[in-house]
This record gives C-alpha cells, structure tokens and sequence, in this order.
C-alpha cells in the first residue's frame, strides 16, 4: 500500500486532480493526529493481530469467522486413540532417556521371545468334527498305536501308517499379552538404568511389531499394572523414571502375578543379576500360573546380560550377550536440518530430484540384489543403474528411494543390499571410492559412508544383528561401520584404536566364510571351507548335515510319503536363517526345485524336521531369492521384472508380488506460459494454472473437442534432447532425456516424470501421466492426483485443496520468470 501510493505518477495525479476540483480559498483545518500519532497507533493496533486476522480483514474487512470444520477436526483429534508408536516417541523425547537411546539397537534382536512349547493333550479336545488321519503331532497319536510290538510300531512309523486323532476345533481367538516390570531399586541406579530402559524400549517396539498388549509395572508402585493406552504421557514418563528403595522385585513381582491374565501373558522382569539370585525372586517366580511364562533380562555394571525364562522357580538360559555402555560424549543431539520440504520425504545424501510417484520395476532384474530388512516388514530391491524400490509387505506403502548422492557423483554402481534394524545398507561403489549408504525409514534419512578406496576383487557384506554393524569384507581389508554410533573403523588402520563393538564385529564375519543366509554346499568334489557353517547332503540316503551353525543340529533325513525325497538329488543352493533351510534340489529326471525345510530345536521333542514346502525357482538364476531375518518369509524372482514373497511355512498364504511397469519412458512434451500438454500412448493431458489454480483435462487421441485450442497465451515450446538442461541436473546425464524452455524449464526423465524449474534453476514441481491419469508434486509435500485403485501414482493420500496450492505457486513461479525475462530485455 506504502508503495502504491508513494508512486512518482500516481501521486503527481492526484496533485493534479486536487488543484483543479479544490475551491480557491479553503480554511485551514488541522488534522486530529499527527502522522506520528497516526502511525504509532496504526503498528499497535496491528500488533494486536495475528497472520490470519490481518489476511482476513484485507481479503472481506472482517475479522475471520469460526469454522464449524476446525471445530470438527479438533474434536475428531482430541478423540483420536492413542497407538503404542506413538507412546514410544513420547518416550524417546523426554531428556532422562536420551542416554538409553543408542543402546535400544543392541537389545532389538537379541531379546527376541522364543515360541511358545506345544501343550500335550491328555484328553480329546471337545467340540469340531473328528476324524483319523495318518499325519498328525506325536501327542495325538490313537491309544491304541502303543499296545503293538516295538519292531512293528518302528515299521508302521517308517511306513507313514501310524493313526492320529485329527480334530477340526472352532476358532476361538487367543490374546497375548506383555507385561513389563521394572526394577527401580538401589542396584539398577546409574548406567545399569540406562541399560534397562533401553531393553525396556526396545521390548516395546517388538510388542508393536507382535501386535501383543502391552502392560508396565515397577517396584515403585508394588506390582500395579498400568495400561499405556490409558495413561497421560507426563504419568507414563513419571513411571519410567521414578526411583525407590526396594531391595529386590520380589515383592512386586508376587503382586504382579497375583493378578489373573486375561490370555497368554509374557512377564519380563528388567533387573540386576544380584536381585535375580535373591531367595525372594525364586520363591516369587514359583507362582507363574498355567497360562504364564516368566523371563528376566538381568544386567550388571560391566555390561552383561543375562537372559532367562523361569520354570517352576528355576532359570533356564535363553541367552547370554555383552551391552557397550556408550560414553555421554557419544551422545550427541542430531544437529539442525536444513528447511524440511516434504515431511514424506528423504533427506541427506540423496540426488536433488527425487521420485515422489509409485511405479514398479522397468528393468530386468538381473542379480539377486533384494533383502528383507530385520523386522521383515519391507522389501528392497534394487535394479538397473542403482534404482531402489521398496514395498511395504502389508500392501499399505510402495515408493521408489531416491539414490544416493556424494560428491556430485549418484552411486549406481551396487554390489550388495543388506536389511538391518528399521532400514536398509547398500554397499557400493563409486569411482574408486566404497560406500555403505544407510536408509533408515524410521527417520527418513539417508547417510553416506565413505570407506576408503575400493581395492580389486569382491566385496563382502555381512550385518550383525546384536551389535547393529555393518562388515564389509575384503581381500585384504575389513571396513566396519557403527550404524548407532556412526563410527567407521578399518582393520588396517593401526592409527585408528577400534571399540568393543567393532572388534567384535570384525571377530564375528572372520568365522564366516559366507554372509548369512547363504551356506556353502559341500559334496564329493567340494572342500569344507575354512570357516564358517556348511550344509552336505548324503545323496545315496538323502540326509543332510548341518555343520558348524548354532545352535548345532544332528544330520536328519527328510522324507516324503515315507521316503527320502533328497535321495540321489544335487545341491545347488542352499540358506540357513531362523531355524529354516531353503534348498535348490535338482536330480535326475526331477525338475530343479526350492525345498523348504523347518527345523525344530529337539529340546521342543519329536523329529527335528517339521514341514516341507516346494516351490519353483526362477528358471534363469535358481539362487534368485532370500530369506528374511527370521525364516518366516521367503522373497524369489518370478518372471525378469518381479519379486514374489510367500511365508516358508503353511498353505494357503496370499503371496506378495511386486508390481512392474507403470510408467511411460517417452512422453512427448510441450511446454507454454501457464502450462503444459504431455502425451502419453492414446491419451493428451492439458496441466494449466493460469487462474491460479491446477486444472487437467484429459482426452483421447482423435477427439473432437477443443479445449486444447482455447488457450490466449502461447503453448508452442516441445521438449527434446537438444534443448540444455539446467545445471542441476549434471549430475545424471543419463536419466534426464529432454528439456523444454519457457517461462519455467520442464525436463523428461527416463520414467515419465517432468520437472519444472523456475528462472534460478529450483525444483518448482513434478508431474507424472499414466494412461488416463495424472498426478503433481510439489517440493513442500503436496500431492495432486487420485488414489483411488491398485493404479495409483501416489504414494500416500492426496493433500486437501491440493489443485489451488500448486497452481499458486506455477503461476508465481512463472509470473516472477517473466518479469525476470522484461527486466533482462529493458
């Protein structure tokens, strides 16, 4: 306003005009206030008033009006129930945790719960409709089986001829649920605690993933249970932090159990070893009733942990480990990001255009460069030229990574894809240099890691779990990399004095010869290798031997309608992980095959060989596929351009499958003042924002209509492969095809995306067409599009009022362009 009217020709006409309409002699009058007056009231007044007010009195000359949908979505907020995600990040916010937080890598695999023990029947269950069958669990077998001879019992085993009940039961659901105790005492004070509680967050996450009720308790409030979903965040964090003066967790441990569980229930208590020898904690642990397990997590100050499950007030050993007790240097708050754009998106050492939509894999796949990361919740594959693609295996997400960045250089050379906790590693390469790139989805950040240079021969990379390392193993050198610490560590490096966790790590991949899941095979012609464990199969029995993995396992036959189903079969290839064994068989006469093997710890009694599945592999690389952390899924190649998961044990299972495609790697593009027309196949999309808002008309090729040609500003500049390219964009020459010049800058990139840069080269947005359907972007996080249908092009839900945000800020952008190009004529 200051400036319109301090205008040199507005204010010489308005001169003009009060000379010639004033009368001669006007009498003097003095104004009510100065125009000190005037303007120290006007900047008080306006003080007063917050952004909105100020907009709304410009835009209607009325303060702004309550809107009965803000009401609405505060109230639906205020109701919205609490998730256990969210009382995690409560948890990790509040300042007395912060030093438990890099040590919750450490205990995330290592305090996994083993499966419940099969329950033996002394009686028929009631109810469903019975019948005999000739497979079944040891402890269904007809009473009757037991009153034959021993030989004859033997051969009728052999035969597959032994009866067993077999029982159809109604579905009757079981809850499980988890209870937390925390020994808040003298002993657990100082570092002990900080141990404890990142045991206890890390107990946490895995209830999540589990989908267990979670419950906490603590010495300090006597054994009371305290559902999470119900507490307020300050009483919550109370309980976590508080202290007492208890001796040991008997007394509430006895409380505790006191209580009758609603299901399954699984009580862990976090202690110090010295509480769990105490006479009162076994004699508190004798009451676990019929439907309760009872384990304790016990750390001492030197940073071992003891891992037990207590039966009939005896401790059984689940595990033994060592934590690292990270120094308050090591700590460090994350330092402040830059501007943060799409909240969805990726930050770090990532290229500057990324890939906001949804499409699936456009190459071949031609090595098996796919891993589950360690919850088994996401798949990551990568392709040509190091392009990243990740599922989400429930269906709910699919997004292409954006690759990483370094030196102005994109790594595309890829040698492996590692999962690890929350996230994924990729080893690579770029020029000379070796690389581990760490994507961690939790925090939507990508971190490079720059080795050392890259020496000839093969790469290596092995991740530990219980130290949350990451090994690259060389001919001659060993790189490690600390993902909780950040520390990187060379084996040959004796100016570099490594921790406890990275010798550690370099101990635990020098007794592998292969990284897990994969397993040597040995046979008549092959040595065992030098280290590490290897499977052998006996081909004129068919039993296989497992060597040198741990838990140890006895050789065990696998059989199919009584008979050895590996006899005079080869080994092609074979993985180990969580007790499963996946193996290509070939055999004479016999299709290649993928067998797989469940493997039961013979302390669990009965045959170690559970279930058998079969599968066929790819039929250009058997070895196509991997195991996730745990053995529950499988993921393979099927066909040249998808990845197919299915869970190793049972039938029935839906399986994931990748998508391919998608996208169209040649749009002809013409670019215009205030927008665009892409066509793709049989279809011509019209993106304008000369209103100032996102409009898009799709039609057929050879329709009548004409709404094409009712544009007043020019639409006349095609894309092509002559046109330069801004300067942003030299980092991938490859992947950006042709450029369009105008007002804005549209560039065409190898999947169908067009970019548009305003007059200093910035990203503006991103547009995508698919058939019939077109889909916007914007840097800031908004998105434009349906996402309606398996064909969506959004990776997420559309941003309200998504049409007149983008084409606000075209038209903007394109408006400062040409302004910018008149000043530049003049």
């Amino acid at each position: 306003v200051c400036l319109r009217l301090t205008h040199g020709s507005l204010a010489a006409g308005l001169s003009m005009t009060t000379a010639a309409t004033d009368p001669l002699i006007r009498p003097q009058e003095d104004p009510p206030l100065s125009d000190l007056d005037f303007e120290i009231r006007f900047l008080n007044a306006l003080a007063q008033l917050g952004p909105e007010e100020v907009r709304s009195w410009l835009e209607h000359g009325r303060p702004p009006q309550p809107i009965e949908a803000n009401r609405v979505a505060e109230t639906i907020d205020a109701e919205i129930p609490k998730t256990l995600e969210g009382i995690i990040a409560a948890l990790e916010n509040r300042d007395r945790l912060a030093h438990a937080l890099p040590m919750v890598a450490q205990f995330l695999s290592a305090l996994s719960l083993p499966p419940r023990r099969l329950s033996n029947h002394q009686s028929l269950p009631n109810g469903g409709y019975a019948d005999v069958a000739t497979r079944g669990r040891p402890e269904q077998i007809l009473p009757s089986q037991f009153a034959i001879d021993d030989m004859e019992f033997l051969r009728r085993f052999a035969e597959n001829e032994l009866l067993y009940f077999h029982r159809e039961e109604p579905h009757a659901p079981m809850t499980e649920e988890l209870v937390l105790l925390l020994d808040q005492g003298v002993r657990t004070w100082g570092r002990v605690r900080h141990a404890l509680a990142a045991s206890a967050l890390a107990l946490l996450r895995l209830s999540g993933i589990r989908k267990l009720r979670l419950l906490l308790s603590s010495t300090a409030t006597d054994g009371v249970v305290v559902d999470p979903l119900t507490a307020s965040e300050e009483s919550l964090g109370g309980l976590w932090e508080s202290s007492d003066l208890s001796p040991n967790p008997g007394l509430a441990l006895e409380n505790l159990l006191e209580t009758a569980p609603t299901g399954r229930r699984d009580v862990i208590v976090l202690t110090h070893p010295r509480n769990a020898a105490e006479p009162d904690f076994a004699a508190a642990a004798r009451r676990v009733g019929d439907s309760t397990r009872l384990f304790s997590v016990a750390i001492d100050d030197a940073g071992s942990v003891q891992f037990r499950e207590w039966r009939r007030g005896v401790p059984v050993k689940v595990a033994d480990f060592r934590v690292d007790f990270l120094p308050a240097a090591s700590i460090r708050k994350q330092p402040p990001q830059g501007p943060v754009l799409d909240p969805r998106g990726w930050r770090g050492n990532v290229e500057p255009v990324p890939f906001p939509f949804r499409f699936g894999v456009t190459h071949r796949i031609d090595r098996p460069l796919f891993d589950f990361d360690d919850a088994g919740r996401w798949l990551l594959l990568c392709t040509h030229r190091g392009m990243l693609h990740a599922w989400k295996l429930d269906g709910t997400a699919a997004e292409v990574l954006p690759r990483a960045m370094v030196g102005g250089s994109v790594l595309e050379t890829v040698d492996a894809v590692v999962g690890v906790a929350d996230g994924f590693v990729i080893g690579g390469r770029i020029g000379k240099s070796l690389l581990a790139i760490h994507y961690d989805f939790g925090a939507r950040t990508a971190r490079a890691y720059i080795l050392g240079p890259c020496l000839e021969g093969e790469w290596l990379w092995f991740y530990c779990r219980e130290l949350n390392h990451v090994v690259a193993r060389g001919n001659d050198q060993n790189w490690s990399v600390d993902l909780s610490t950040r520390e990187i560590v060379g084996s040959n490096h004796p100016e570099q004095l490594p921790s406890t966790r990275a010798t550690r790590a370099f101990e635990k991949v020098a007794h592998l010869h292969l990284p897990l899941p994969r397993l040597p095979i040995v046979d008549e012609g092959t040595p065992e290798p030098p280290r590490g464990g290897f499977v052998r199969l006996d081909r004129s029995t068919g039993q296989i031997h497992l060597e040198r993995v741990e838990p140890p396992w006895t050789a065990f036959t696998p059989l199919d309608d009584g008979r050895p189903m590996l006899k005079d079969c080869w080994l092609d290839h074979a993985q180990w992980r969580g007790n499963v064994l996946a193996l290509v068989v070939s055999g004479p006469d016999r299709p290649t095959v993928v067998r797989i093997l469940q493997v039961r710890d013979p302390l669990d009694g009965g045959s170690p060989l559970v279930a058998t599945r079969e599968l066929l592999p790819s039929p250009n690389d058997p070895s196509c596929m991997i195991l996730s952390h745990d053995g529950r899924l499988i993921a393979r190649r099927v066909g040249e351009r998808q990845v197919e998961v299915r869970e190793t044990i049972g039938v029935g299972q839906q399986p994931f499958l990748t998508v391919k495609g998608k996208s169209h790697p040649d749009p002809k593009v013409i670019l215009g003042r205030y927008g665009l027309i892409i066509h793709v196949g049989k279809h011509v999309s019209l993106i304008r924002w000369d209103s100032g808002k996102l409009t898009v008309s799709t039609v057929a090729e050879g329709s009548t209509r004409s709404e094409h040609d009712v544009v007043t500003w020019p639409l006349d500049r095609p894309a092509t492969r002559s046109t330069p390219r801004p300067k942003i964009l030299e980092y991938d020459p490859h992947r950006f095809v042709a450029c369009a010049r105008a007002e804005l800058t549209a560039v065409v990139d190898l999947f169908g995306q067009v970019s548009l840069f305003d007059a200093q080269e910035r990203l503006v947005a991103m547009f995508v067409v698919f058939r019939n359907q077109v889909a916007a972007w914007t840097p800031d996080g908004t998105r434009f599009g349906s996402t309606q249908g398996s064909t969506s092009l959004l990776d997420g839900p559309s941003t309200r009022n998504a049409a007149e945000i983008i084409g606000r800020t075209l038209k903007e952008a394109s408006e400062s362009a040409a302004n910018l190009k008149a000043c530049y004529n003049r």
